[in-house]
């Protein structure tokens, strides 16, 4: 009963930190998914034992209608789960919103002043508003590069804009939904992937396209529930066992070469590879993950509807760019709210992932080059160091370290929480 209980926890956990792994067969410890619900008992970690009841209470009381519990956030808005997609029957709860946009703009420009402002002088920006909240997010992600400024402002300000975006996604996903039962919808579908007209199972290729995409725009907490209805998962596999439509995810015969990787990450942490590869100044970390997983031996995917690839500062798949994309792409294997359970699971060779605003979008990649083999005592935290390569704060440095916030020392007052482990594909030769 207790197994199924911590089952049943995990399962609707909303997860940021997320761990990937290239190994083709699975062969360390199973993950904590599977353990007893002590392992999710509420005890004190990084965070202190306040922090992590809240988060945790946050992951179980997720429901329709809900609100999203968030001291630091209230004072911006009231944010609600209002919205969802019914799926063959099964109900998918998209991402929190704030119940009144205009309010949460306004109220963040009060909240967050000095911050915008100094922002605003500094770049000669427009007054913050739904218009200029690119530009203002770019920003912010350059100054995170600046150790002089306040990592947690700009994180602060980040995960606003990630939950003032969450009405568009929520909306993007409806739409792509309302379209899978739309014959026009259905016929442009057919005519941009590669499917073959004279394919006895074509309209359930289409079905699989649609669904697929769909499951690429979905919050983490969702995806897994959403492979798992019946209809979908048929329809899926339907997509990959096509010959003609099946994307080179798949990577059979493919070696992923993790000391490559490492070497790599290494050499274009501080100092981006520009000769071959834009930098993205609104956020290259996702590009950079991709670039280590390409430099150890994956190639491209090229073949729609489910593309990773990069060929030009204007023609490069979203999911090689963009974080939470690139999460449903690759897959998730594992969520954690600790971090002391997350660096125990680490190993050289993983990639890892922030939801920092813990509303169910991935937004930030990084990866693993080292890990130390004894669990230490770090600032008052306790956990295996592990050394990390990123980009948009660029930097090569173990966790311990000041300027690496990965064990939460400039998060402590936000509702963040850790996603771990993933194997990529099936059929790749993981070689450390």
């Amino acid at each position: 009963m207790k197994k199924l209980v911590a089952y049943l926890l995990t399962a609707v956990i909303l997860s940021a930190a997320v761990i990937i792994s290239i190994a083709g067969t699975e062969v360390r410890d199973q993950p904590y998914i599977d353990s007893d619900l002590e392992e999710h008992s509420l005890d004190i970690d990084s965070w202190g034992s306040d922090e992590t009841v809240r988060i945790v209470e946050e992951d179980v009381v997720r429901e329709y209608g809900g609100n999203f519990h968030n001291d630091k956030y209230d004072a911006i808005g009231q944010i609600k789960y209002n919205d969802k997609i019914t799926v063959f029957g099964t109900p998918l709860l998209l991402y929190p919103t704030f119940v009144d946009q205009n309010e949460a703009m306004q109220n963040a420009a009060v909240v967050m002043a000095g911050f915008i402002d100094s922002l605003a002088q500094e770049n000669s920006l427009s007054p913050l508003s739904e218009e200029t909240l690119d530009i203002y997010e770019s920003a912010a992600y350059a100054r995170m590069n600046n150790v002089s400024f306040n990592e947690a402002d700009c994180i602060y300000f980040i995960d606003f804009i990630d939950f003032y975006r969450n009405k568009a996604r929520n909306a993007e996903i409806q739409q792509r939904f309302s379209s899978y039962n739309n014959i026009e919808e259905r016929m442009k579908i057919q005519s941009a992937y590669p499917f073959p007209n004279t394919k006895d199972n074509l309209d359930e290729l289409v079905s699989a396209a649609l669904l697929n995409d769909i499951k690429l725009l979905l919050p983490n907490y969702t995806v897994d529930i959403f492979e798992g209805i019946p209809e979908v998962k048929i329809l899926l596999e339907t997509l990959g066992n096509d010959e003609k439509s099946q994307s080179d995810s798949s990577r059979l015969g493919y070696t992923f070469y993790v000391n490559d990787a490492i070497d790599y990450a290494t050499q274009y942490a501080e100092s981006a590879n520009i000769r071959e590869w834009n930098y993205f100044s609104g956020g290259d970390c996702t590009n950079f993950a991709s670039q280590i997983i390409h430099a150890g031996g994956i190639p491209m995917d090229y073949v729609q509807p489910n593309a990773w690839y990069y060929r030009s500062i204007t023609d490069y798949a979203r999911n090689w760019t963009v974080a939470n994309e690139f999460a449903n792409y690759w897959g998730v294997n594992y969520t954690t709210t600790r971090h002391r359970s997350f660096a125990a699971q680490l190993d050289k060779g993983d990639f890892i992932a922030l939801d920092s605003g813990n509303n169910g979008s991935w937004n930030h990649w990084a990866f693993v080059t080292k890990k130390e083999t004894t669990e230490k005592l770090w600032s008052g935290s306790c956990y295996y160091d592990y050394k990390v390569a990123q980009h948009t704060s660029d930097y090569h440095l173990w966790t311990s370290k000041q300027d690496n916030s990965w064990d939460g020392k400039a998060r402590k007052d936000i509702n963040t929480g850790y996603c771990i482990r993933k194997t990529f594909t099936k059929g790749v030769v993981y070689i450390s």
